[in-house]
């Protein structure tokens, strides 16, 4: 008899515990997942450096898409690196809505201001008849092969399911961007 008890005590813990567990851990943000993405793939991208497995931060190959796509399950993106850009991706009902976007200007503004202090706003958020946002930080230089830089924007055209946001980081065609000196 004391060994139901005590087996009854036992199994009502571990259901206590794990109630608590969940109430205490919230799943991550959605918007910091994607500037932490950013910071672990795209800034290493840019500077030419090593950057975390895609592994290692949980995202998911889909190579039937495009090469060196991965699937991230938190934010529902898809990441990319491509020659000379690294993008965060989200479509269609997964796209970030108007308000997001503006909070992910805030989290990538952080990133900017940590990372690439050498890069400049855009003069203005633009907003579109078409209910595209966009800004943008990049050098001064408006020659096209040295220009780089980071944007984010959304296209959420009104009545359609073709909704579409992006962080996108771009580099010089001439090669990674150097480090400034901190």
């Amino acid at each position: 008899m004391k060994y139901r008890i005590l087996l009854s005590l036992i199994a009502g813990g571990f259901a206590l515990g794990a109630a608590l567990s969940s109430a205490f851990s919230a799943p991550p943000d959605r918007l910091e997942r994607i500037a932490e993405l950013g910071k672990e793939i795209c800034v290493p991208f840019l500077y030419g450096e090593t950057a975390a497995s895609p592994a290692s931060l949980g995202l998911h190959p889909v190579p039937n898409v495009a090469p060196g796509m991965h699937l991230d399950l938190i934010s529902k993106s898809f990441v990319q690196t491509r020659k000379h850009s690294c993008t965060i991706v989200n479509h269609d009902e997964n796209a970030l809505l108007p308000t997001e976007t503006v909070d992910l200007w805030v989290l990538i503004e952080t990133l900017i201001t940590e990372e690439f202090p050498q890069l400049l706003p855009s003069k203005t958020d633009e907003m579109t008849e078409t209910n595209s946002l966009i800004r943008a930080w990049s050098t001064e230089n408006f020659n096209e092969l040295a220009r780089w830089g980071v944007s984010v924007y959304s296209f959420s055209p009104t009545g359609t399911d073709r909704d579409y946001s992006a962080l996108l980081f771009y580099k010089p065609v001439k090669g990674p961007v150097e480090r400034p000196d901190r």
